[in-house]
């Protein structure tokens, strides 16, 4: 995809400094600075997405003077006679960008200062990255480089307090073994199998070893026709599975288990849906959020005991910030 959009648009391709120095110094067509924004935009998606390098300083930096260069244009048409340069509109746009997509608005200030060594236009640059990081900020408080972290299961935070659930991934909660049935098996010995297991629902695998639905008692009562004589459990199955995937996060499969009304999920890999590699169940994630609040609370009372202070010297001091208050 970077190859046909690169042979149509060469300017994509690279680092992109001598298009940048371009823009900057010599104002292209309007229409050529807002395909480029696009199309830069769709190639660096495309070699991240699939896991290749290229950095994203120098991308967010080229969207950002092409961005900047279109809005300088547009005013100067709606504004004749604007005395600001069209290179100023373009470096501000690159720090604007550059600022939103880092979280680093100081950082883009103070870059833009030392590139343009005008301090006249210190103010406007102000303006620009602080309004972009605040936007970015609200519309996702990651940047692209802690977001990648999020996604491995590691969550940044200010402070040291960070949702518990955010913090632990599937695969360290999920039952690796979980009884399954087979969708040949009758409803007589899914039955049995639930009366000697006290489950209320399995996973059910064709003769391949592969998911293919999910059964509950819900399914028997709701589903079972009496009547049609022998069924069998791929007759009542529920085909539309709501699955998990073992680097998701426990916060993320909670919120999609209310949203369904579902109690358990398999859990499967990413690269083949079919292939089931464990169960989860609310149960799990309630017994990994007891547990890591316990060792927390372990933790704080090592770090307590390693302070040197009593419990009555602790209980003294909290009384006497109370009186204060």
């Amino acid at each position: 995809m970077v190859g046909l959009i690169g042979w149509y648009f060469p300017e994509i391709l690279g680092l992109g400094y001598s298009v940048i120095q371009d823009a900057v110094s010599d104002p292209m067509p309007i229409l050529l600075l807002l395909a480029l924004i696009v199309l830069k935009t769709l190639a660096f998606s495309f070699t991240i997405g699939s896991e290749g390098a290229g950095g994203s300083i120098v991308p967010s930096m080229f969207v950002g003077v092409m961005l900047g260069s279109a809005f300088g244009l547009v005013c100067d048409a709606l504004i004749p006679g604007l005395t600001v340069s069209h290179g100023a509109f373009a470096i501000a746009g690159m720090g604007a960008v550059f600022a939103g997509t880092s979280n680093a608005a100081f950082t883009s200030i103070i870059l833009l200062v030392e590139m343009t060594q005008d301090y006249g236009l210190i103010l406007p640059f102000m303006a620009a990255c602080v309004l972009s990081n605040a936007v970015a900020r609200k519309a996702n408080p990651e940047t692209i480089f802690t977001e990648m972290l999020r996604r491995k299961g590691y969550t940044i935070r200010q402070g040291r307090e960070i949702d518990v659930m955010e913090s632990i991934l599937v695969k360290d909660s999920m039952y690796p073994h979980p009884q399954t049935v087979f969708e040949d098996n009758s409803i007589e010995a899914l039955s049995a199998i639930m009366q000697s297991s006290k489950h209320a629902g399995f996973p059910v695998l064709n003769r391949g070893g592969e998911l293919a639905g999910l059964v509950t008692i819900k399914d028997i009562r709701e589903k079972l026709d009496l009547e049609s004589g022998e069924q069998k459990i791929k007759d009542i199955m529920t085909t539309d599975v709501i699955v998990a995937y073992p680097f998701e996060t426990l916060d993320v499969v909670l919120d999609r288990m209310v949203n369904r009304d579902v109690s358990r999920l398999p859990v499967v890999m990413k690269s083949n849906p079919k292939k089931m590699v464990g169960i989860i169940t609310q149960k799990d994630i309630m017994n990994a959020y007891n547990k890591s609040v316990l060792t927390k609370v372990q933790q704080v009372g090592d770090e307590n005991e390693s302070s040197g202070v009593s419990e009555e010297e602790f209980e003294e001091e909290a009384a006497g910030a109370e009186n204060e208050k």
